[in-house]
């Protein structure tokens, strides 16, 4: 191995910083461009970014980008804007690999739990849900993880105003198509919905308007959500997935690429892994751990400490080798 001075590992190190400031500049750029006429060219650009950076860099680059333009606070971010970024997204996703969307939904996951017991004016999960919504408009996630988070807002302590707001407007994005896909889950939740509207303490104590959110999905007839105020547009996503359809290289990898993953398992993955992505090894460190502690305490209950002294002075530096040193030195 060859020796680097400090002065020019620095050097190395900034070059690095450098390089992902460039990076982030150029994909900056695309954004700033990003619409439906200009997609296929910026796709080219930032698969050409994919092939000649790492991945890595590049998916925390894109992270924060589409994390800084689109979770606004204050304010819902325009539809469209969310829908063609979703779309973005998803193409790279198809087109290169799952490990792009994976990286940003599971980020963007943990801050929809981070703001959770957000005040109803705060619009971030507003627009988080919007974006995830088209996520599974454009063939990068199935249904489960949506049912997932309807559930997850409506299970966790008591349904409020807030999370009330969040599983109207995901059903007003997206709720025909799930109604479309899996009418029975669809069914069984507003089912559901209903009985938690008719019997929380906390929503029959608020305003007008949670009375307006509860008569809305009370009267909900045959589960059909085409039938809320202000939802569905067809014509949107039919466009855009004509794009899509379009702008896929190999067309058998979209159902393939497409992300089976629910809610828990992006949340617990520190815990359990990403199972989901290929080649990404994972072992629970506590249990490593714990198997070389039994390992020492086997070799030091097997051999007495004249042997355990001849086995460092020989270099034996692996439980392996002290074990079968010890065993040749005390076999009769």
């Amino acid at each position: 191995k060859v020796y680097i001075p400090p002065a020019l590992r620095q050097k190395l190190n900034s070059s690095d910083d450098d390089s992902i400031i460039e990076v982030k500049r150029r994909l900056q750029g695309q954004l700033n461009r990003l619409s439906e006429k200009n997609l296929s060219s910026i796709l080219i650009e930032i698969e050409t970014l994919y092939r000649s950076h790492s991945r890595a860099s590049i998916n925390s680059c894109l992270y924060q980008l589409y994390h800084d333009s689109l979770l606004s606070s204050i304010s819902l971010v325009g539809e469209s804007l969310l829908a063609e970024h979703a779309l973005l997204v998803c193409l790279l996703h198809t087109n290169i690999g799952l490990e792009i969307g994976s990286y940003l939904l599971e980020n963007f996951l943990q801050i929809f739990i981070e703001h959770i017991n957000d005040e109803v004016s705060n619009k971030i999960n507003d627009n988080l849900l919007i974006f995830i919504s088209y996520l599974y408009a454009f063939y990068m996630i199935n249904g489960k993880i949506l049912f997932d988070i309807i559930r997850y807002l409506l299970n966790i302590d008591q349904l409020n105003e807030k999370r009330l707001e969040l599983i109207l407007l995901l059903l007003k994005t997206i709720g025909f198509i799930l109604r479309k896909d899996d009418p029975l889950q669809l069914k069984t939740l507003l089912q559901q919905l209903r009985t938690v509207c008719s019997s929380s303490t906390l929503l029959s104590l608020s305003s007008k308007r949670v009375e307006f959110m509860i008569d809305t999905i009370k009267s909900l007839k045959n589960n059909d959500v085409r039938k809320l105020p202000g939802g569905f547009e067809s014509e949107r996503i039919d466009r855009l997935r004509k794009i899509y359809r379009n702008l896929v290289k190999d067309k058998t990898v979209q159902h393939t690429n497409m992300l089976n993953v629910g809610l828990q398992d992006f949340l617990n993955v520190k815990e359990q892994g990403r199972w989901w992505i290929i080649g990404s090894a994972w072992q629970k460190q506590n249990s490593q751990d714990n198997k070389n502690n039994n390992n020492n305490q086997k070799i030091e209950q097997q051999f007495n400490e004249k042997i355990r002294k001849l086995a460092k002075q020989q270099h034996m530096n692996t439980d392996i080798r002290r074990l079968i040193f010890g065993t040749l030195l005390t076999s009769e």
